[in-house]
């Protein structure tokens, strides 16, 4: 019990700082860049906002902790499901850092690949998201075909709608420390409350692996 708390204690210490700077990136995602900005650049459900958001992803320094609440800002914002996978799976695979470390021990060529194998299959991932999605929204119409067709976030029981409305609110304001913090706000409280149920127990499972693993 002592050993599963202590490899709980490290994992969680070694994921906070990764999780603080995702918050804030989220918060001042949130509170500086414009929601139709969002929308033009990864909204609709085409295969190139899938492909600009592994883009944008891509060169992010953020690690598979930190890119949560980024993408669940940019969820909120509008982006579709397939591109906000893609963002998720392009954001932790590779980064400025990666890229030069890969070149230190891989060289130049496995420098270059990694980086673009890491995009290719992110789009992959968004494209079959975006597959599945629409196959459901199909099936569901099919069923009721009085339904309207629905996108989005608020198109599921469970919405983040009411939370998605301070977001949209801090979206129309200009570059200040006052929408700077409202936008940390809305990220420590709303995206925070989202992620730490799932966070938890990742970590909780990490845990338990690393104790099973390493019983002495």
């Amino acid at each position: 019990m002592i050993l599963f708390l202590e490899n709980l204690l490290q994992l969680f210490l070694e994921a906070a700082p990764w999780l603080l700077f995702g918050l804030i990136a989220a918060g001042l995602l949130q509170a500086w860049v414009p929601e139709s900005a969002l929308r033009l650049w990864i909204g609709g459900q085409g295969g190139s906002a899938i492909a600009r958001a592994a883009l944008a992803g891509a060169p992010l320094p953020l690690c598979s902790c930190g890119v949560l609440p980024a993408a669940l800002g940019l969820r909120r914002a509008g982006a579709s499901r397939g591109a906000t996978v893609s963002f998720l799976i392009a954001t932790p695979e590779t980064g400025p850092d990666s890229i030069a470390i890969s070149w230190g021990l891989l060289g130049p060529f496995m420098a270059v690949l990694r980086p673009v194998a890491a995009v290719l299959s992110a789009i992959a991932a968004g494209l079959l998201t975006s597959w599945t999605d629409s196959r459901d929204t199909d099936e569901q119409r099919g069923s009721d075909p009085s339904a309207a067709p629905v996108t989005g976030c608020c198109s599921s029981a469970g919405s983040c709608c009411d939370a998605a409305q301070p977001a949209a609110e801090s979206n129309s304001t200009s570059d200040t420390p006052e929408s700077a913090l409202a936008g940390l706000r809305y990220a420590f409280t709303a995206i925070l409350d989202d992620i730490a149920p799932w966070l938890a127990v990742g970590l909780v499972l990490a845990a338990l692996v690393a104790t099973w693993s390493h019983p002495w």
